[in-house]
């Protein structure tokens, strides 16, 4: 019964997510839960409960694998993958599944990757080696990271160290 936030878009949200979560079960931990009755209130017992579970939810940076569905044009990074125009209506799997492979999947709306780069942690890479990364299954680069100020600037506003890269392959 919220009236400043009806629960359309939330229940169209969780319900994409669950779909979602039976094509890549190791990659959602959510929860959801409506309540009746609050508007737009607390929910009965308040907020401590779920804000304790997130709490204690660890945070992975820099994940081996990760689905990016790019909704705002000034959100350019995810992780470790930059797109400098992203396509909003693309949905993207990016993967490291080891042996210096970076593997992207695109699974809807992504006409041309132009501008998207590959951010290198040596978390996910070897940067001594040369790096390979492969569009739905297809090699599309294969070189050696280039350690640039550009890219540390470039990921700079994040305001997390753990998402700073100063090393990069270009599309």
């Amino acid at each position: 019964d919220d009236k400043n936030v009806p629960p359309a878009e939330n229940q169209a949200a969780i319900k994409f997510l669950k779909e979602l979560e039976e094509q890549f079960p190791d990659g959602f931990d959510f929860r959801y839960h409506e309540v009746d009755g609050q508007g737009h209130g607390a929910p009965p017992g308040g907020y401590m409960r779920p804000l304790k579970w997130l709490a204690e939810k660890k945070r992975e940076p820099r994940p081996k694998a990760f689905l990016w569905q790019p909704v705002l044009p000034w959100k350019r990074q995810m992780y470790w993958v930059y797109w400098d125009r992203p396509e909003e209506e693309a949905f993207l799997e990016v993967r490291a599944p080891g042996d210096n492979v970076c593997a992207i999947t695109v699974h809807d709306g992504a006409d041309d990757l132009t501008g998207l780069s590959i951010l290198l942690a040596p978390e996910l890479f070897d940067l001594e080696r040369e790096v390979v990364v492969t569009v739905n299954g297809e090699e599309r680069v294969r070189a050696k990271a280039e350690h640039t100020v550009s890219t540390l600037l470039m990921t700079l506003p994040r305001f997390d160290e753990r998402l700073l890269f100063d090393a990069r392959i270009d599309l």
